[in-house]
């Protein structure tokens, strides 16, 4: 019996061990990438954030995003939560598109 709940106790800290209370990065939704290509939007790239919405907020999951594109703009795509490739205790993945912001410089003038 003694066995059995060393095992137990085992399992859940390695499982435990699998996660953090931070969002962390993860490959966006390879149908957001397909839909950049075929549109012609080759300078976004797609994001992916894994998460827990018990555990973080949107707008932690937005900060996340804009620390990965500082130039670009940030815009959610949606959440998925079948088959993505996150741990257990972060099982929903966040999907965001970066797209470069316009150029503020004028040309110049001849």
């Amino acid at each position: 019996m003694g066995l059995r709940i060393a095992a137990v106790v085992a399992l859940a800290a390695a499982l435990a061990a699998c996660t953090s209370a931070a969002p962390y990065p993860t490959a966006p939704a390879k149908a957001v990438e397909r839909g950049l290509k075929q549109s012609g939007q080759s300078a976004s790239r797609a994001l992916g954030f894994c998460y827990n919405n018990r555990a973080n907020s949107p707008d932690q999951l937005m900060a996340e995003a804009r620390l990965a594109c500082p130039k670009a703009e940030v815009t959610y795509y949606g959440t998925d939560l079948l088959w993505t490739p996150c741990a257990l205790f972060q099982p929903a993945r966040a999907t965001f598109v970066c797209t470069p912001k316009p150029s503020s410089e004028t040309p110049p003038a001849k």
